[in-house]
């Protein structure tokens, strides 16, 4: 197009348009639908002289439906006879997700979509776990060669050749085995005891998508007694058995006070934390009695707040992961300052008035800010910390600049106001 000069705004639109509409397919990721057939056909036999012509008749075509809508189709016609939908009315379905989460994506992963997590009930690990008993020596290797006694053990077992281990990380229970990219868990199941004899522990497994919840306010004395854990677990698998009678060996994992070691003997009640295999009846804010007394089931935040890493103001990392050759100051939000070294020569507009600018919403707020609708969030149906993206980050970006313009405006009016107040005080 540059080469033959034929740059002009409404090819620029287009092409702009196409772009984004590629983007957003793929930051979804495999749970997208694909681009129908005749938008497709209808874009590649555009006529120039014609163009209203060109997408007459693409309300006409009609994308063919998959084997699975056919077989759904099917069995649905075989039982009942429903009347048809009206025309125009929307088409809703059971596993249609709330409208919050599009264009939000999960922390620390780029292109991890909210909606696919919430989709597949909360975000999933997909890495394989080395279970030890105790310190083992293996424990204390190198991550490189930790990685290497599991693929040398890979290739002497004929795995396949795209089967193989590509990160490991130490965890509390022992070592997280990622597989390399295209690898699925099913490949390395065959392989799991190998893998154990390799490296020495007790059992591989793979990781269960566990839901971990909080009960609030569980007494730590009974009859000057304390409770401990215990008997914190044989009250809460009593209790699964009665309200979960179909999965009465739900429980998994530790049970625990979120407290410190020991500072349960100088509280009255604590929060206490268990978690269950995917598929029981539990769901947040029902009732879940214990020792006689009513609580309440909550999900298990992470965190109580996501803070951003002190030298980008980034929602992605931590500070220690931070790669960044400069700060950025979150006053201003200009790079080459931390907020320290913030001086009112640094803001673009208005010097002497020196208005926040938020790094995350633009808004008239410095980071941190608790209410910044940029900010990083919690989300129960994703069970993930997610930050906006996409569509969802520039509409915010918008209201903050209208807002933070609006303010300016503001002290602006209000200027000559304060100053003639003064003179007459004076």
């Amino acid at each position: 197009m540059a080469q033959a000069d034929a740059i002009n705004v409404d090819s620029m639109h287009l092409l702009l348009s196409t772009c984004r509409a590629a983007i957003k397919h793929t930051e979804a990721g495999p749970h997208a639908p694909p681009f129908p057939p005749e938008l497709i056909d209808g874009l590649n036999s555009y006529v120039v002289k014609a163009p209203k012509a060109s997408f007459k008749g693409l309300g006409t075509h009609s994308t063919p439906p998959s084997a699975a809508e056919t077989a759904n189709a099917t069995r649905t016609d075989t039982h009942s006879n429903p009347s048809p939908p009206a025309r125009g009315a929307p088409i809703t379905t059971r596993t249609a997700l709330p409208d919050s989460l599009q264009d939000w994506r999960v922390v620390g992963m780029g292109r991890g979509s909210a909606r696919a997590a919430a989709t597949a009930e909360g975000l999933k690990d997909f890495r394989l776990f080395a279970r030890y008993d105790s310190n083992h020596p293996t424990l204390n290797l190198d991550p490189s060669v930790q990685r290497d006694l599991a693929n040398s053990t890979l290739d002497t077992a004929l795995a396949p050749p795209g089967a193989r281990i590509s990160v490991v990380d130490k965890v509390s229970s022992g070592l997280a085995l990622t597989p390399t990219g295209g690898c699925t868990v099913e490949e390395l199941e065959p392989h799991f005891a190998r893998i154990a004899a390799a490296l020495g522990a007790t059992r591989v497994e793979r990781n269960e998508n566990w839901h971990r919840w909080v009960l609030r306010d569980i007494p730590t004395f009974i009859d000057n007694k304390l409770v401990d854990e215990n008997d914190l677990r044989a009250e809460i698998i009593a209790r699964l058995r009665i309200v979960d009678p179909d999965r009465p060996h739900s429980l998994v994992g530790n049970v625990r006070r979120l407290c410190a070691q020991g500072a349960a003997q100088n509280l009255k009640t604590t929060c206490v934390t268990f978690s269950t295999s995917v598929g029981t009846s539990l769901r947040a804010g029902r009732h879940f009695d214990l020792f006689g007394r009513r609580a309440w089931l909550e999900v298990y935040r992470p965190l109580k707040a996501l803070e951003c890493c002190e030298l980008c103001l980034s929602f992605s990392h931590r500070t220690n992961k931070c790669t960044a050759l400069q700060p950025r100051c979150a006053h201003c939000s200009a790079w080459g300052h931390s907020i320290d070294a913030h001086t009112c020569t640094h803001c673009k507009d208005e010097a002497r008035s020196c208005l926040p600018r938020c790094p995350h919403c633009r808004g008239p707020h410095k980071a941190g800010f608790e209410q910044c609708p940029g900010r990083a969030k919690f989300d129960k149906k994703a069970r993930a910390f997610v930050h906006p993206k996409g569509d969802t980050l520039n509409a915010i970006l918008k209201a903050g600049d209208q807002a933070r313009r609006k303010t300016l405006l503001s002290d602006k009016q209000a200027g000559p106001e304060d100053a003639a107040a003064a003179a007459t005080s004076t």
